[in-house]
């Protein structure tokens, strides 16, 4: 994190800030003001990143200027992920339910819900002979992750 303090007013000429994204939340790397910002404004929008700078006294029109977020502008960086979010809430659940107690159930649904490679390990086998809802392992897991797909039963 680099920050240059200028007079005693603070203007960030270079401020680089870093939140993690994962699939459904978002992880700070610190807690500078600077990641706060690029939190709030991924979670809650440029409005709710206005509102934390403004109540810090600083211009926000100034601020987002000098900021960045993951090498984003800080207004790129909220459209990107309200578009992320608005995707995402548009996107129809799905949840997977083994229909049958066989061993390919079993690895498919572990393979969701404990990772392939745990599963491939675990189970001694080959992950592309499998096939998930005629799908190779490895593409059935990818694209359930893709579209968020919950699992709602693990066989027994």
């Amino acid at each position: 994190m680099k920050n240059i303090l200028l007079n005693s007013t603070i203007v960030m000429a270079l401020s680089v800030s870093s939140v993690v994204a994962s699939a459904s939340d978002f992880k700070k790397t610190n807690d500078n003001f600077e990641t706060q910002i690029c939190y709030v404004a991924a979670t809650e929008g440029l409005e709710g990143a206005k509102t934390l700078v403004e109540s810090k006294g600083l211009l926000f029109r100034t601020f987002k200027k000098s900021v960045t977020c993951n090498g984003s502008d800080l207004t790129s960086f909220a459209r990107e992920y309200a578009q992320r979010n608005k995707n995402k809430e548009a996107r129809p659940s799905v949840e997977l339910v083994a229909s049958n107690n066989d061993i390919e159930s079993k690895i498919c649904i572990e393979a969701l819900t404990q990772g392939m490679e745990k599963t491939v390990t675990k189970y001694r086998i080959n992950k592309d002979y499998i096939r998930c809802n005629g799908k190779p392992l490895p593409r059935f897991v990818k694209e359930s992750k893709l579209r968020g797909t919950a699992v709602a039963s693990i066989p027994e």
